[in-house]
């Protein structure tokens, strides 16, 4: 009986940047040396702004949505559902009125912005933050940044993440990485139980 194979951690391949004054990536002659290196991720090179003030502003507008989520524990998707469907609950358009529903969403959401921080808002704003050399840096392509954050978590290492995201973005200092570990599962359960409740109501 031959043993199954273990699947390998999900690798970018890097792709070759276009260096050309007509493409805002890092080599942009307005940008080459206002980018700094930050950290390598898969044997990609990731950039930063050395400055927020240099970030284009098309970009600018994504890091302010991002950071918004991050203060809310939840993305702009689901609290707008949350919304509606407590919304639907005390409004009887389903022909009756259940506070009881409307009050365990409201819980929920209460719970979630008591997080200490929501691990896919702040994965979504670092992407943000933090790009190859490949990037049109005046956007955020959707994309393109899902297969970046994809890729940072197939890694499977709190490293940089630890030290950059979860303490200087969420503000968490002091905590160990096998505590942001635990953390991390323990979010994961709550959101799938809320996730459930949410779309069986």
């Amino acid at each position: 009986m031959t043993k199954p194979r273990k699947s390998r951690p999900l690798k970018r391949r890097p792709v070759k940047p276009i260096v050309s004054d007509k493409v805002w990536n890092i080599h942009h002659p307005e940008l080459h040396d206002k980018v700094e290196e930050s950290f390598k991720s898969g044997g990609i090179q990731y950039y930063t702004f050395k400055k927020d003030t240099t970030i284009r502003y098309g970009r600018y507008l994504i890091l302010q949505a991002f950071l918004q989520e991050v203060n809310f524990r939840m993305s702009t998707e689901t609290l707008k559902t949350y919304i509606v469907k407590i919304t639907e609950h005390i409004n009887g358009t389903k022909g009756t009125i259940n506070i009881g529903n409307a009050l365990e969403l409201l819980g929920h959401m209460k719970n979630l912005t008591e997080l200490a921080f929501e691990p896919d808002t702040v994965y979504r704003l670092a992407s943000c933050l933090f790009f190859d050399e490949t990037e049109d840096l005046r956007s955020w392509d959707k994309t393109h940044n899902e297969n970046k954050i994809r890729a940072w978590r197939a890694l499977g290492t709190l490293d940089f993440f630890y030290d950059k995201l979860f303490q200087e973005l969420t503000g968490l200092k002091g905590i160990s990485e096998t505590a942001i570990t635990d953390y991390l599962e323990k979010v994961g359960e709550l959101k799938k139980s809320y996730d459930f409740a949410i779309q069986s109501q």
